[in-house]
């Protein structure tokens, strides 16, 4: 029969334990995250500006492959239709540049401030790096 006190003790011991391999874990997945990343982007967030709600506008988010490999954009997605993207085929070698194009369509949108995020997929990294695009929607002007 085990008594209180050594119950509590082995519970003490679990919770150090468990802290311990989630320090562990989240310093490892910080330092293999900040390891893989080839891309680097200029900036992560494009200002798309005063839209008038009828006509689309393209923004441009330029990077480098600062990698020893070449790397390739495998997928740019957004997180509504009102956005349309446009990407590199193929990889970018190490040193070279690319550009990623989005096209944001404010049109039957309700006007005022807008954020928008969009994931990049790349084949240096399982996870997506996130980009923004932000701007106004202009309110409609009365004829």
């Amino acid at each position: 029969m085990t008594s209180p006190e050594n119950t509590d003790i082995m519970k003490k011991r679990i919770r150090i334990w468990a802290l311990l391999l989630a320090a562990a874990g989240s310093a490892w997945l910080m330092a293999a995250e900040a390891g893989e990343r080839s891309l680097t982007f200029e900036r992560d967030t494009v200002d798309m500006g005063t839209l008038d709600g009828k006509t689309p506008v393209t923004g441009r988010f330029r990077f480098r492959n600062e990698g020893a490999q070449p790397v390739g954009v495998t997928r740019v997605f957004g997180d509504c239709t009102c956005i349309r993207t446009e990407y590199p085929d193929g990889e970018i070698a190490p040193g070279g540049e690319g550009e990623i194009s989005v096209t944001y369509s404010g049109s039957n949108r309700s006007h005022g401030p807008f954020v928008k995020m969009l994931r990049v997929g790349t084949t240096d990294s399982p996870r997506y790096r996130r980009i923004w695009i932000r701007g106004v929607v202009a309110r409609p002007q009365k004829d």
